[in-house]
């Protein structure tokens, strides 16, 4: 896919008489919410605030369970 879209970059830039671009590419590893920590907070206050929940409750009644 790199080599496609600097080759596609290339041809753009002399078609359009634009300067030279580069495009860099970041490889990331992959999501892991087991190791962020951020999603067990989430996980705890959906689960004792916001499971079994009436419908009938407003956004901000929904707001106070989760104060």
């Amino acid at each position: 896919m790199e080599t496609n879209v600097q080759r596609l970059l290339a041809e753009l830039t002399v078609q359009l008489a634009l300067p030279p671009l580069t495009l860099l590419f970041w490889h990331t590893p992959s999501y892991s919410p087991k190791l962020n920590p951020a999603e067990y907070i989430i996980h705890a206050v959906r689960q004792q605030s916001l499971y079994n929940v009436p419908c009938s409750l407003t956004v901000q009644q929904k707001a106070e369970r989760i104060k």
